[in-house]
């Protein structure tokens, strides 16, 4: 786990506004590295998610920690996660309520203020569209339901401010208690997304019992849900491994942060529980030369708009570091004569990124060269072979020099050169270097072949030398500098003569001989073999070989020289069986062979038969260097030919393709035949009968023999068998001896025989004397571990329960290193009643770093208990303190968790009786103060101190008032003694708003004086009965309108309905509204019910015509017209026929009306044409109908109205005279008029009559 600056920085998202525009970048993961993935939101200035982007719409700068920056937009990737979201989500928000919440930090305020803080962003931040719904469960102790499901911000933000501080810290009981987070989800339609957050400031106390077990069950209901769990972890640096298990798992993430950045982040997670998308970008970050520099940051660009950046930190693993190798790091070209060469070569390997060299150089060119160097460009994992020359001068002394490549990367080794003398070089610390006295250092030197041991002194000032090693061996010695001193120096050196190193012997009573020793290329183990006679020890293993016939064994030491045993070679009682040599490869597998007269050979494990008609069979045998057995091959005869082999040496080498191969050679009559495990036979060559004759079997790596007889076998090896030496240059021998044995090494060693010959094996090495010195000082840091602790105390406790502590100064590194905390260790008399909660183990603090602490105290005993914490960090950095609390009487209790007041009408109120809420089983009495905490529409009565005696109960009366819709929560707090712990009651209720509707009717258009009748709907809409307490009727008169009531109170159940009969009769024309007021308990405000209706009447005008008389039998030129009207200014006037009497001929029309029914619109007119032809003489006229609608109710329509007007003229005859003319005149005046006869024949005038067409008139004849 990384520290804690570190980590919550990898989390943590900066939100980097622009005019509106907004990116944040979170969750950087380097786990995939070179590619550095992480999370994004982009916002345009609406604040609307941006969901088109691109690799192309970001630009990422990486910084490194020296200055640098590095351009990877070209590297940018981008991918985006489609949910079946729909912008909604259900949210289950899951707090820890434990006391640790409650702690005040350097910053003043209390850390559930931050989490409260956090949350309000996260509310915030969701799209409330109906849909999206939270919940809170607040955990402790046990779990508790702070905000039962909402769609609207306001409740879930008040729950918020009820979040207090409780008890202990039980991770369980959020996801298996009542309540939890499985049921709460259950609630919610499957088809929006289910996302909880976990948020918690510690480890869990108590600690989960079966982990595993709890994870898998937890796992197990989230899959079946879909539910997606985030976890936030403050205060510590890590989270809990279940819970980090648990959202990996569910397709969450597990984060951590400080208090300042959870503000930020957990706003950022609301748009990601709620996001249709969550979408990533990535880039590949380059490697670096040194660990420093893999502390990077990033920033990113949004090339959008307004173009806002953000920055993120993350620490790139160790993979990040270039790797590149140069071996050896040291040519040594040993003592060379004046003027005379030599040339070396080291390997340059590209292990993990492409190497080109564009140069090398030498620091001292005039006696070391470079040998046919041109520039190159190697491939990861390829490498390549420089050639350096070195000619001494004419004077035999050291010459040094490096060998320094330039290239990319730029961090490629240097090579260090020496020649001549054989002189030690000090190669670190050579001053200049920071070292830890906390971490483990190698002390480096060159000049002198590693088998060579030096003396190793260090001086804190340059004058005293106090002796680290006096035999070091291989280049290099680890130490651990020394604490209090800051500053000094190192100096090596070599003194002449072989040097001893180790000496052992092995064997037992009998006789042991030895026949080969070889040694693992590092040195780690040595194995000799061969064989023994009568009783024998090989360290743990022992033996008898008896009847004086030999058996085998190859015998293993470690590299310090302790013999680990043996595997024995057996066969049949009375044969011969000998172990002849033993090799091993470049990569540690080691080679057996031998030889073997029995017919059943056994060795170790292993058991194969001779062929039966065999003198001597032979034997290889390759093993993994852990003992696995890779293959066997056996030589011998066959069925049909008896065979005799033996062996004489055997070579393991490389061949020309570089694999490796296992040569024996030998002698051998008749045949060989080379058989594998299972005793198929895998090559043979016929020997000509002509006595022994030599043989070389070569294998493969896989086991495959290829067998070559007389001259065209294999040479035997001329390596010696009894010595060998090391990839360091060790060497080994070995021996057999009697009597007493005196090693010649330098100082001598003398061994003791246990039997008749035993075996020596050495190890040793050569050295001269010279000696180097640090160039300059180096500097040691040292980690210092202190507390701000003294006594922790705690407050009285009863048995049986816990209280805890916590600090969030407990412990600091005010040293120059950073150190890390092995372990915490609690002692003391009442040791078993402290627990420290946080796991510290390994946690490491960077110097100047702060740690809190959280300490549980559950005392088992009553009295005062007393322990003490030791912390032990690295680099003997102890801290302690004491730790103390009282143990009080065991106050044990039974208490009702929760009230529930059911649902309750808005405005109305219930009272429930609660019985022993809190029942005292505590041998004595014990004191509380019953307050109520949470919403004001809850009361309790009794209020107050209280007291119970053992047995005793405490009940109450609570009353439900609610004031809002929706759940309401209180808590009813005990308040007993401290020592009792905390006890609570949670209250329960909802209120209900009564849904009420009532229907409003529109009647339309009505005809004055029609009826018409409907219904206003009064419907219970909701989930309660309510009661009507008032109707009213309002604004109806001289509308029309009238209801008939229904008598008061009246109750309407639930889906039920009260319909209020209405009839409208208009006497007036125009828009007419009345109402009916409904009062309900529980409803605010009044409810309106609304009547509507429009009265009306067209009014029908119609006027006749009087023709001027005409002669009968002809037409007249008039244009004469009835003209009907509508005399109403707003309504139409509805025409369905005009009717003139077809009984009469004289008038007729002039273009029959219609089609009908003809349509008037408000004050408009319409002419009907009427022509006159009198068919007799005198006044003709004719009354024509007119049918309409206007005319009031109540009688429908049809039958119309009926309008009469009057047509008439007059028809003369041939011999009349035309009629007269006489102007309007006033009355009381006389007007005169002459009339001319005038006739085409002569006519006698008989008398005179003048008869007028209005009574009203006069008219005399003169």
């Amino acid at each position: 786990m990384r520290p804690l600056t570190t980590l919550f920085v990898t989390l943590l998202t900066l939100l980097a506004p622009a005019l509106g525009q907004e990116l944040s970048v979170y969750n950087v993961v380097t786990d995939a590295y070179p590619r550095i993935t992480a999370n994004y939101f982009a916002l345009d200035e609406t604040g609307a998610t941006i969901d088109d982007l691109t690799a192309r719409d970001f630009r990422v700068i990486e910084t490194t920690t020296d200055g640098k920056n590095v351009d990877l937009t070209s590297t940018v990737s981008h991918n985006c996660i489609t949910n079946a979201s729909s912008t909604s989500a259900s949210v289950v928000l899951i707090v820890d309520e434990s006391l640790s919440m409650d702690q005040l930090l350097p910053s003043g305020k209390r850390r559930i203020e931050y989490v409260k803080e956090a949350l309000r962003a996260f509310v915030d931040r969701l799209p409330w569209n109906g849909e999206t719904a939270v919940s809170i469960i607040g955990f402790s102790g046990k779990s508790r339901l702070l905000c039962d499901w909402q769609t609207t911000p306001g409740p879930v933000l008040a729950a918020i401010g009820r979040l207090t501080p409780l008890s202990a810290t039980n991770y369980e009981v959020s996801f298996l208690g009542i309540p939890n987070v499985f049921d709460q989800m259950q609630q919610r339609t499957p088809s929006i997304p289910k996302v909880a957050f976990f948020i918690t400031d510690g480890a869990p106390n108590p600690d989960i019992a079966k982990r595993q077990e709890f994870e898998q069950k937890v796992i197990t209901l989230a899959r079946a849900q879909g539910i997606r769990i985030f976890s936030v972890t403050l205060m510590i640096n890590r989270t809990d491994p279940s819970i980090a298990t648990i959202c990996r798992s569910t397709g969450g993430r597990s984060m951590i942060a400080t208090e300042e950045s959870l503000v930020n982040l957990v706003g950022v997670l609301a748009l990601e529980a709620i996001s249709k998308k969550v979408c990533t970008i990535s880039w590949i970050s380059p490697l670096v030369c040194n660990d420093d520099l893999r502390m990077r940051t990033a920033t990113i660009q949004l090339r959008r708009g307004r173009q806002p950046d953000t920055k993120v930190y993350y620490t790139t693993p160790d993979s990040s570091l270039v790797r590149l190798e140069a071996v050896p790091s040291t040519l040594v070209y040993g003592d060379i004569p004046p003027l005379q060469s030599l040339n070396l070569t080291c390997t340059v390997t590209a292990v993990n990124t492409d190497l080109s060299v564009t140069s090398a150089s030498i620091s001292t060119p005039a006696y070391f060269q470079l040998v046919g160097f041109s520039p190159f460009t190697l491939k990861k994992g390829e490498s390549k072979q420089i050639t350096v020359k070195f000619t001494q001068g004419a004077d035999r002394v050291i010459r040094t020099g490096t060998l320094t490549l330039a290239g990319n990367p730029l961090c490629i080794p240097v090579v260090t050169l020496v020649a001549g003398g054989g002189n030690v070089i000090l190669t670190s610390p050579n001053g200049g270097d920071v070292l830890s006295t906390c971490t483990e250092t190698r002390i480096t030197w060159t000049g002198v072949p590693s088998y060579q041991p030096v003396t190793i002194e260090y001086s804190c000032d340059g004058v005293e030398w106090v002796t680290l090693a006096d035999t070091a061996l291989g280049g290099s010695f680890p130490w651990k500098p020394t604490a209090g001193c800051s500053t000094g120096r190192i100096r090596v050196r070599t003194l002449s003569g072989e040097r001893y190193i180790w000496a052992s012997r092995t064997g037992g009573m009998g006789t042991e001989e030895v026949n080969a020793i070889d040694v693992a290329p590092d040195g780690s183990r040595i194995y000799i073999g061969g064989s023994f006679i009568g009783q024998t020890e090989f360290g743990p293993t022992t033996a008898n070989a008896v009847f004086n016939a030999a058996d085998g064994y190859v015998t293993e030491l470690d590299n310090t020289g302790a013999v680990l045993g043996a595997t024995l070679l057996k066969g049949d009682i009375g044969s011969t069986e000998r172990i002849v040599r033993v090799a091993t490869d470049r990569d540690g597998n080691v080679y057996v062979a031998g030889t073997v007269t029995g017919s059943n050979i056994t060795y170790g494990l292993d058991r194969w038969t001779r062929m039966p008609s065999d003198l001597q069979n032979a034997f290889i045998y390759k093993f993994r260097s852990n003992g696995t057995l890779l293959w066997r091959i056996t030589l011998g005869g066959n069925e049909f030919t008896t065979g005799y082999v033996d062996i004489n040496s055997l070579e393991v080498k490389p061949n020309a393709s570089g694999d490796i191969e296992a040569t024996i050679t030998g002698t051998c009559e008749y045949i060989v035949s080379a058989r594998g495990y299972a005793g198929t036979v895998l090559d043979e060559v016929d020997v000509p009968d002509l006595g022994p004759m030599p043989y070389s079997v070569t294998i493969s790596s896989a086991g495959q023999p290829n067998i070559r007889a007389n001259f065209d076998a294999v040479d035997p090896s001329k390596d010696d068998p009894l010595s060998t030496t090391d990839r360091s240059g060790y060497h080994y021998a070995t021996g057999s001896y009697r009597g007493n044995y005196t090693v010649p090494l330098v100082p001598p060693v003398t061994l003791s025989n246990k039997g008749q010959s035993d075996v020596w094996v050495t190890k040793s090495t050569l050295g001269v004397s010279t000696e180097d010195v640090s160039d300059k000082t180096f500097r040691i840091v040292q980690p210092i571990l202190k507390t701000d602790l003294d006594t922790v105390r705690f407050d009285s406790t009863a048995i049986g329960r816990a209280s805890t502590q916590s600090s969030t100064t407990a412990l600091r590194n005010i040293g120059t290193a950073p150190l890390m905390i092995d372990s915490v260790i609690i002692s003391g008399p009442a040791a078993k009643d402290f627990a420290v909660i946080d796991d510290l183990d390994s946690v490491i603090l960077d110097t100047g770093a702060i740690r809190s602490l959280e300490i549980s105290f559950s005392p088992t005993v009553i009295g005062t208990r007393r322990a003490r914490i030791t912390i032990y960090g690295s680099c003997e950095n102890i801290v302690f303190f004491d730790v103390e609390g009282e143990g009080r009487l065991e106050c044990p209790w039974i208490l009702q968790d929760t009230i529930d007041m059911g649902r309750q009408i808005v405005g109305t109120s219930t009272t429930q009786r609660i019985d022993c809420i809190l029942k005292s089983e505590r041998r004595g009495n014990v004191r509380g103060f019953l307050a109520i905490s949470g919403s004001s529409d809850f009361q309790v009565t009794p209020y107050g101190v209280f007291t119970l005696k053992y047995g005793e109960c405490i009940s109450v009366r609570v009353t439900f008032t609610p004031t809002i819709p929706g759940p309401q929560q209180a808590q009813i707090d005990l308040n007993l003694p401290k020592e009792c712990g905390i006890a609570f009651t949670q209250i329960f209720g909802e209120g209900i708003k009564p849904e009420l509707s009532v229907s409003s009717v529109d009647l339309g258009n009505k005809r004055l004086r029609t009826v018409s009748m409907d219904t206003i709907n009064i419907v219970n809409n909701g989930t309660v009965d309510v009661e009507v307490t008032s109707l009213n009727l309002v604004d109806t008169a001289g509308t029309g309108f009238s209801a008939t009531l229904p008598s008061l109170p009246v109750t309407i159940g639930v889906s039920d309905t009260i319909r209020i009969p209405i009839t409208f009769i208009p006497t007036t024309r125009g828009s007419f509204i009345s109402s009916v007021l409904v009062d309900a308990k529980g409803v605010d405000s009044t409810l309106v019910g609304t009547m509507r209706g429009f009265g009306y009447q067209p009014i029908c005008e119609a006027r006749g015509y009087s023709f001027l008389p005409v002669l009968t039998g002809t037409v007249s030129n008039e244009p004469g017209f009835i003209r009907i009207w509508n005399r109403d200014a707003t309504w139409p006037l509805h025409i369905d026929g005009i009717q003139l009497p077809s009984v009469q001929s004289d008038f007729t029309w002039s273009a029959v009306p219609g089609p009908f029914p003809l349509i008037l619109a408000p004050n408009d007119s319409i002419d009907v044409f009427v022509t006159f032809s009198p068919q007799g003489a005198g006044l003709r006229a004719v009354n024509i109908d007119v049918l309409h609608d206007g005319r009031p109710g109540p009688e429908d329509i049809p039958p119309y109205a009926r309008t009469e007007v009057l047509v008439d003229g007059v028809g003369l005859q041939r011999s009349v005279l035309p009629p007269v003319l006489m102007d309007s005149i006033l009355s009381c005046l006389t007007d005169t008029a002459v009339v001319v006869p005038c006739e085409r024949r002569p006519y006698n005038v008989a008398s005179r009559t003048a008869r007028c067409g209005n009574r009203r008139r006069r008219c005399v004849p003169l």
